[in-house]
């Protein structure tokens, strides 16, 4: 359940540190005061969007920290370990959103994504949006909750499914690639032979553009090399002779010896000098070795610039490398292999196309027999649960119709619910009959189940008393206080009848301090709570008060 929700700078809140209790908890206040705000944040620590606009004004970043009691959830246990967190009995949860886009989420203290949070708000609370029953009149939502209840038979025929899809989705692109016109056919191959023969015909192999670079190179600064290297000889056969040039380094590494003995910092110079009489002629003999070796074709230069030319001809038209353009060679051979031997492909592959759609077609018939399955327990069960929410002549039906033509990852299901509010009327389509307080309700009652089926083990309701009131708004309070007997709930409420069942109950304010606006939440008790109740019926006087305090009582 949630113990804890701690925000700053969101939204009209500069500041709030708000705790929750088990059972029943309600949200009042005035329209406008920001009661959605607080269901807003929780949303966030369980995986939802992010934006800038909760960053209160003035403000650089805000924040939201949520603390939920998780001691013996096996799921939530599982999903930690998985990812490597810490499992405690307070699972802390929080997120923090930047104007500069520097987001960060966190459980337990250490940086997590979204993906993380979304998993565990699986199994942390369940949240009825204030707009969510406008969307059981769409069909997909429909389909979706038909799925959802019988999740345990449906989705491992939804997966084996999505493998079938997946199988006729390959096979039909290698059919599309094949091609069906022959004379294109034959186009390709034309081409392709052009290209296979013109790359072959070259006889590339990996890494000649580096060696012919290489080589080019040198040959086009030959005879600069071979220059340098006659001057190297010129220092040691022209007038200053090898032999007085080694004779006066190697009596310079003498003299030195001969004076080591005075200073022992010398000994260093002398062995520099030796060292260097010695690499002295090591140089010699290797420039000498080189020059002699040099060799030096102009038709050599010629050959290997036009084998440059081939190469860069080839790489405009097929790579930026030789080995790109090795591997064009085995791709065209390959397709070149598929177009050839197209027809008898053809012919196989319609045959797997064939088979892979009879395949879908029984998996997806299994899928629909699964639906209606689920979907006559589900409505059953809802139908019976709405007649405690004062709809006791109401009927709920599920009819799916099979589309044999429609190939698709969800089946080939078309649904709609039927609905009839009133004894002795036809079933018909529920987007066109219901009212938007029966929606409220219906809502209600699958939402319940829903919970119950998850075993999640606390609910927010955000403004579910829509489009009610009277006695059926005394049937919506009894079906919340008796949800919460077994589980957390919070309750945004605009009716007293609602709110005074609560066992714990927060005022949401409105309040400008120092020329800014700011939302405050107060929890309120006897008095404060009597008072409160009396200003959501609409009066201050004595009479009022005995209403309200009778409805505290109840």
């Amino acid at each position: 359940m949630l113990v804890n929700i701690s925000l700053r700078n969101f939204a009209l809140i500069d500041s709030l540190e708000l705790e929750l209790f088990d059972n029943f908890n309600t949200l009042t206040g005035e329209t406008g005061a920001g009661k959605s705000i607080l269901i807003d944040a929780v949303g966030l620590c369980i995986g939802g969007r992010a934006s800038t606009t909760y960053i209160r004004s003035g403000a650089d970043k805000c924040s939201v920290l949520a603390t939920f009691y998780v001691k013996d959830n096996e799921e939530v246990e599982k999903i930690l370990t998985n990812y490597g967190l810490v499992y405690e009995d307070n699972l802390i949860i929080e997120r923090e959103i930047a104007r500069n886009g520097r987001n960060t989420n966190r459980v337990n203290g250490s940086i997590t994504t979204l993906k993380v949070l979304s998993e565990l708000g699986e199994h942390l609370i369940n949240i009825y949006g204030q707009h969510e029953h406008t969307m059981l009149l769409k069909d997909d939502y429909q389909l979706e909750l038909v799925d959802s209840w019988g999740s345990k038979r449906i989705n491992p025929i939804k997966h084996e499914i999505t493998e079938i899809i997946k199988n006729i989705r390959k096979v039909e692109k290698e059919l599309d690639e094949i091609g069906i016109d022959k004379s294109l056919i034959a186009r390709e191959l034309d081409i392709l032979e052009f290209q296979i023969n013109e790359i072959q015909s070259s006889n590339l192999y990996h890494g000649e553009l580096e060696e012919l670079e290489n080589e080019s190179k040198f040959l086009k600064n030959a005879e600069r090399i071979f220059s340098v290297l006659m001057e190297v000889d010129k220092l040691f056969n022209d007038e200053l002779s090898p032999i007085a040039l080694y004779d006066k380094i190697g009596d310079c590494s003498k003299q030195l010896e001969n004076i080591i003995r005075f200073d022992n910092e010398i000994e260093p110079l002398a062995k520099m000098a030796n060292s260097i009489y010695y690499d002295l002629q090591e140089l010699e003999n290797l420039t000498e070795d080189y020059r002699l070796k040099f060799d030096f074709d102009p038709n050599r230069l010629i050959a290997v610039e036009d084998r440059l030319n081939i190469i860069h001809r080839l790489r405009k038209k097929y790579g930026d490398s030789v080995e790109d353009i090795i591997e064009f060679l085995e791709k065209a051979k390959q397709r070149a292999d598929l177009l050839t031997n197209s027809e008898e492909l053809r012919k196989s592959l319609n045959k797997q196309l064939i088979e892979y759609k009879e395949d879908y077609l029984n998996k997806a018939m299994e899928l629909s027999k699964a639906r209606q399955e689920s979907a006559d327990e589900f409505t059953n069960l809802i139908e019976k649960g709405i007649k405690d929410l004062g709809m006791e002549h109401s009927r709920l039906k599920c009819v799916l119709e099979f589309d044999k033509s429609k190939v698709s990852l969800n089946g080939s299901n078309q649904i709609k619910f039927l609905f009839s509010a009133n004894k002795g009327e036809p079933l018909e389509n529920l987007a066109e009959v219901i009212s938007g307080g029966e929606l409220s309700r219906l809502m209600l009652e699958i939402k319940t189940r829903f919970t119950a089926l998850k075993d999640t083990n606390a609910i927010i309701f955000d403004e579910i008393d829509v489009g009610i009131g009277g006695k059926v708004a005394s049937a919506v309070a009894r079906k919340i206080a008796s949800l919460s007997n077994d589980r957390q709930v919070l309750c945004v409420t605009h009716l007293p009848v609602i709110a005074a069942k609560a066992q714990h109950h927060y005022v949401v304010e409105k309040r400008i301090v120092e020329d800014r606006t700011i939302t405050k939440v107060l929890k309120v008790e006897n008095e404060k709570r009597v008072e409160e109740v009396m200003r959501m019926i609409g009066a201050e006087d004595d009479i009022t008060r005995q209403q309200a305090q009778r409805l505290l009582d109840l």
